[in-house]
């Protein structure tokens, strides 16, 4: 498919939509050429062992349908209560690739951090 054709992002979306059929657990938010996924847990432990095992079924749905991930591009970040630090360092991988942590990111165009607070900044 052209890049830049007046199909390409319906048939993207369509080509992507059962993404959300993976996983069970996983919150899934695709928008344009952007997917979220979102885990909730208050144990830290439980949230790192329940994602790592919920991406190898991403990595087989990705590898099933012959898309690959930009690892670059990928990071995740740890959402907490303001002030409140993680006392553990979580890893998280896909493929045997270390996923990298942050502590800010940019979610539909709006700059967050891990405590919920925005900057104001709107790209």
């Amino acid at each position: 498919m052209p890049q830049g054709s007046i199909l390409g992002p319906l048939l993207f979306l369509i080509y992507m939509n059962d993404i959300s059929r993976c996983s069970e657990i996983l919150s899934i938010l695709l928008f344009a050429d952007d997917t979220n996924l979102f885990l909730s847990h208050k144990n830290l432990d439980t949230l790192e062992k329940t994602m790592n095992h919920e991406l190898r079924k991403i990595a087989s749905w990705l590898s099933a349908n012959k898309l690959s991930l930009n690892i670059k591009k990928t990071h995740f970040i740890i959402f907490k209560s303001r002030g409140k630090k993680p006392n553990q360092n979580v890893s998280v991988k896909i493929n045997g690739q270390p996923i990298e942590q942050v502590k800010n990111t940019k979610f539909l165009g709006l700059h967050i951090d891990d405590e919920l607070t925005s900057d104001g900044n709107i790209i």
